[in-house]
């Protein structure tokens, strides 16, 4: 018998048990979408998304943090960002965890206060329950590489998402078990379908 045929094939068929755990850092996502948009004039679907992203694999949840704008400063970027996540939540396996932007004194540009701590939390919570076995991180905050230490700490694999030149942080490169690079031509494939009419 050829046992590396076998043993393919108890591979692939262990990868396909693997119960998979997807955390999002929406600040980085946001990016990525602006950058589909500018290339095909679509939105990047999140659900088509997080399914490449886990293939043949279970998927537990996946998780969107993100931080809203405030609804006095910024009316609009608040709906928009509110509606977004909202409609996010309708979507099967998916958790959305809020924070809020900070807005300096001074007048200076808002930042994401908490996200990085939020994908943390769910992230080593649901490793230290067994819940997982792959964490699928997608972000371009090397503040997470703690987390990721200790995922990996606990006996669980991380994949680490990033994007060329739009959201990447070469610690969490080095430091993952596996790096997946993904570009235009691999979102191609997670457009929203623009609705026939009738």
């Amino acid at each position: 018998m050829n046992t590396h045929y076998l043993r393919d094939i108890l591979s692939a068929k262990q990868k396909e048990m693997d119960k998979v755990a997807i955390f999002v850092d929406g600040g980085g996502f946001f990016y990525v979408g602006k950058a589909v948009d500018a290339k095909f004039g679509k939105q990047l679907d999140f659900e088509k998304f997080c399914r490449k992203l886990c293939g043949e694999r279970k998927l537990i949840r996946a998780y969107f943090c993100n931080a809203l704008p405030s609804q006095e400063k910024e009316p609009d970027a608040y709906r928009e960002s509110l509606s977004y996540m909202t409609r996010l939540e309708y979507i099967p396996y998916v958790e959305v965890s809020r924070s809020w932007l900070t807005y300096p004194p001074d007048g200076g540009k808002p930042v994401q206060k908490g996200v990085d701590m939020r994908v943390a939390l769910h992230m080593v919570k649901l490793a230290y329950n067994n819940a997982y076995d792959v964490a699928i991180l997608v972000t371009g905050d090397a503040d997470l590489v703690e987390a990721v230490r200790t995922v990996k700490d606990l006996g669980k694999q991380v994949e680490y998402v990033y994007c060329p030149d739009v959201m990447k942080a070469t610690s969490l490169v080095k430091l993952s078990d596996l790096s997946i690079k993904i570009d235009m031509k691999w979102l191609e494939d997670c457009l929203v379908e623009e609705e026939k009419s009738n």
